[in-house]
């Protein structure tokens, strides 16, 4: 909590894109799951330790952060979220396939 504060508090604020404190109907929001700037699974009773079978509805969620991850379940999750992050950073689209 302690960088979303920061961020929250800051010059940065108002380029929050999605901030449950902004939202005027919380029923309209995208998802059930996407808690202002945290994505969370509450399907269970405690939080849902997200996994690989997670990634989409990650990946289509507004959500800056998502919450639970654990180290050993969460491992293939987090290596494919990685390597979407890096394909998106770093790879240019082809414009003209070489001939």
């Amino acid at each position: 909590m302690f960088f979303q504060s920061i961020v929250k508090y800051s010059p940065f604020a108002p380029q929050i894109t999605h901030d449950c404190e902004k939202a005027l109907n919380r029923a309209e929001e995208d998802s059930p799951d996407d808690h202002g700037c945290h994505y969370i699974d509450w399907s269970a009773e405690l939080p849902k330790v997200l996994d690989l079978k997670d990634i989409d509805k990650l990946l289509s969620s507004k959500s800056l952060f998502a919450r639970k991850f654990d180290e050993q379940k969460s491992r293939e999750l987090i290596i494919a979220l990685e390597n979407q992050l890096v394909r998106e950073l770093y790879v240019q689209p082809v414009l003209h396939p070489p001939t």
